[in-house]
């Protein structure tokens, strides 16, 4: 079954799959703009060779665009700071809407991918 549903998306693009490119990051900025998200799992890779860096998967999460800089903190009192990336540096975004309040990002930091799943 698995190899079944490979072979069917092994040469599909993103836009094939459902992904929308988002050439000036306007989605992007948008759901920066929330601000409370209920969740947020994000997984941090190199795709050749594949090599999983990190994984986060974090509840009631406070995401941030201020000076170019996206911050996603813990809603604590300390505010923890899960993670910092700066927004100019974000290439190849491609972002799928699953429902009102459920997106799937794709982007590129220096040959680096993240792969964020925002629940609003």
């Amino acid at each position: 079954m698995i190899n079944l549903i490979y072979e069917k998306t092994k040469n599909k693009t993103y836009e094939e799959c459902g992904y929308e490119f988002d050439k000036d990051k306007k989605i992007l900025n948008q759901i920066c703009n929330y601000g409370n998200i209920q969740e947020v799992r994000i997984d941090i890779y190199t795709e050749k060779p594949y090599m999983l860096f990190g994984r986060i998967i974090e509840n009631k999460v406070i995401m941030s665009n201020i000076d170019n800089q996206i911050t996603f903190s813990k809603r604590d009192r300390h505010k923890t700071v899960v993670l910092d990336l700066l927004f100019n540096e974000i290439e190849n975004c491609f972002v799928k809407k699953y429902s009102d309040k459920r997106y799937s990002i794709l982007f590129t930091i220096c040959n680096i991918s993240y792969e964020m799943l925002v629940i609003i």
